[in-house]
């Protein structure tokens, strides 16, 4: 499938595989905007963790979490 990503301030896409509860992102690539104040926390550490590589997945009701060893991102459906 295809991942897009808005971090704020820049946007990202890749491709991803979904294998039962690991999901693997290949092909990130972001855009290179500056970024101001709270944007700047944000978007280094969604980069930091969407990037190429293998994802835990977990869902539970409407929220998505997909983590990283230690790192992770989540988000609810609206």
């Amino acid at each position: 499938g295809r991942i897009q990503v808005d971090t704020t301030c820049n946007t990202g896409a890749g491709t991803f595989v979904h294998d039962g509860a690991k999901l693997t992102l290949k092909s990130m690539e972001y855009t290179a905007n500056p970024c101001e104040g709270a944007q700047i926390n944000v978007n280094q550490q969604l980069q930091a963790v969407l990037t190429n590589g293998e994802f835990t997945v977990k869902i539970v009701a409407a929220r998505l979490t997909l983590m990283r060893g230690s790192l992770g991102v989540s988000a609810r459906a609206p």
